[in-house]
């Protein structure tokens, strides 16, 4: 059996997208050391508000869907489709913004209209065919990822359990290290400039 090269790239994404960030910040740190904005900054700030925007988001959509069996479309589903993938953006972005480096976004960038565009797409044919009726009235409500409209009630029965059966902590945990990392590696830095 011979796989695509697409199909290679959708069911690799996340170790793709691990390995390029990897070489990118090892660019970052090491070749060009790259001084991240302070996270007092207004640029570090910001970024830290959009990684913690994006880890909340995955939290908050990891603890209400329970994958391959129901479609979900309450709390963060009633406002995108694909609340995960946003949570991810947002973070890549926030890290990204923080390290102050443009090629970076530009690489997120990349990396989600070459690898993750295709793969939302893939999922989207998928619940089309399993859920027929139901997915074809939510997809009126709804955007691929930011809202067409804030609806009043995006209440949901949010499950700790079901956020770790989704194994959504490593995401949140590698988020909140990551900012700390960073906030570490800039107080040393000038801490250890002569």
């Amino acid at each position: 059996m011979s796989i695509s090269f697409g199909d290679f790239l959708l069911k690799k994404r996340v170790h793709i997208s691990s390995v390029i960030v990897g070489l990118l910040l090892y660019y970052d740190f090491f070749v060009v050391t790259v001084m991240p904005s302070s996270i007092t900054s207004m640029r570090g700030m910001a970024g830290a508000a959009l990684v913690l925007l994006g880890a909340g988001m995955r939290s908050w959509a990891a603890g209400v869907i329970k994958k391959s069996s129901t479609l979900a479309t309450t709390g963060p589903y009633a406002l995108s489709r694909h609340p995960l993938y946003l949570g991810s953006l947002f973070i890549a972005l926030g890290f990204s913004a923080t390290i102050n480096d443009r090629f970076s976004i530009w690489a997120v960038l990349l990396i989600a209209l070459v690898i993750y565009l295709p793969k939302i797409r893939q999922e989207e044919r998928f619940l089309a065919d399993k859920m027929k009726d139901e997915w074809a009235g939510y997809i009126e409500r709804t955007s691929i990822l930011f809202p067409k409209r804030f609806p009043v009630d995006v209440r949901a029965v949010w499950s700790f359990t079901q956020w770790k059966k989704n194994r959504e902590y490593k995401a949140f945990l590698a988020s909140l290290a990551g900012l700390a990392f960073l906030a570490l590696y800039n107080y040393l830095k000038v801490r250890l400039q002569p």
